[in-house]
């Protein structure tokens, strides 16, 4: 039996190494970061965000591969058309000179109280998790956002599509696509609170039902119990 993360894997396998459909599985990966397990705290977390500056936010070590630069732009498109806007970006040395509304936090460790507190910050506060990426599967950090009540911005490239719904816990552009039409996008939904309300709570709903390592595991246990190793 073959395992995989993503819908686009597993076509990979039975296209290029005539996979048999049924020795092929998709099991998505969780977070690996804390959820907000309550109604309140979800709602809480939502109503803290600011009214008045749209926090985006950048996870990726590759900065270059992950659509820093596009990041960015994007950042850049949103304040030209009026919305003050922040990107925050960690994990990443940063190839581009640096503004006020660009912050980067460089490279946050989980295994210590202080990277995890800070990664929980910025997981709290932002309002987009930013991530244009050229190239990828699907990113853990897809996951973790949704955790946390944040949707994703994103391209659909690779196995991503099997990690986000456009509307339900973000979405994913054409990775061809012009800055403006991501900021655009994101300003709609920044400007009318209700519709981001929604997103970011459908976010965490979509997490809980896929995204997470219970489900997972879940899964996981059903495949080997079907082929008799457990």
């Amino acid at each position: 039996m073959n395992i995989f993360t993503s819908n686009w894997a597993a076509d990979s396998a039975k296209q290029n190494y005539n996979v048999s459909c049924d020795r092929v599985k998709v099991v998505p990966f969780g977070a690996n970061v804390s959820m907000l397990q309550t109604q309140e705290g979800r709602t809480s977390s939502i109503m803290l965000k600011s009214k008045n500056c749209c926090k985006l936010l950048f996870l990726g070590v590759d900065w270059e591969r992950k659509g820093g630069e596009k990041a960015i732009e994007i950042t850049k498109s949103l304040r030209k058309q009026g919305v003050n806007t922040e990107l925050h970006i960690a994990g990443s040395g940063v190839a581009h000179e640096l503004h006020d509304y660009i912050i980067n936090h460089g490279y946050l460790k989980k295994n210590t109280a202080e990277g995890k507190e800070k990664l929980d910050q910025l997981l709290r506060q932002s309002h987009f998790l930013l991530l244009p990426t050229i190239a990828d599967c699907v990113p853990v950090v897809i996951a973790e956002a949704n955790s946390y009540s944040l949707p994703v911005i994103t391209n659909n490239v690779g196995g991503i599509a099997s990690a986000v719904e456009n509307g339900v816990n973000g979405w994913a552009f054409s990775p061809n696509e012009k800055p403006k039409v991501y900021a655009e996008k994101i300003k709609n939904y920044f400007n009318n609170k209700e519709i981001y309300s929604e997103l970011a709570l459908s976010s965490f709903e979509f997490s809980k039902a896929y995204l997470n390592w219970d489900k997972s595991g879940k899964k996981v246990r059903g495949i080997f119990k079907e082929l008799g190793l457990i």
